[in-house]
């Protein structure tokens, strides 16, 4: 995902944390969608949530390519294996936002995963 601040010890996974912010989640405990079953497009934009459900269900061991893209208008398109899910409004923020991954387990359930590769470009106008 992408957020304005990153502090160390703070709990990245969490919607008010940050004016701005756009990430993927997946949420048994329904904070950001009233579905447990399937990947969110969590979007905070100038301090308001509009989190989408993206349909597309959590498999455990299933391998999914998310992609999060930012263009220079701060438009956020949403991709899960290719599959545009979603798309934000324009983020307020005329700030570069901050890549970040992480995983938080709730009530002692054992969490993993894999990132094997992020990118990260900006393009200078």
């Amino acid at each position: 995902g992408m957020k304005l601040s990153l502090t160390a010890g703070a709990n990245l996974i969490d919607n008010a944390t940050d004016a701005d912010q756009v990430f993927f989640a997946y949420d048994t405990g329904n904070q950001f969608t009233a579905s447990a079953a399937n990947w969110v497009a969590v979007i905070r934009i100038g301090g308001v949530s509009a989190n989408v459900d993206t349909g597309i269900v959590v498999a455990i061991n299933t391998n999914y390519r998310l992609c999060l893209d930012i263009d220079s208008n701060r438009i956020a398109r949403f991709y899960i294996n290719g599959a545009l899910v979603a798309t934000s409004a324009a983020l307020t923020a005329a700030v570069s936002l901050l890549p970040f991954a992480g995983t938080q387990a709730l009530a002692g359930a054992v969490v993993s995963f894999t990132v094997q590769r992020m990118a990260i470009s900006k393009a200078l106008v």
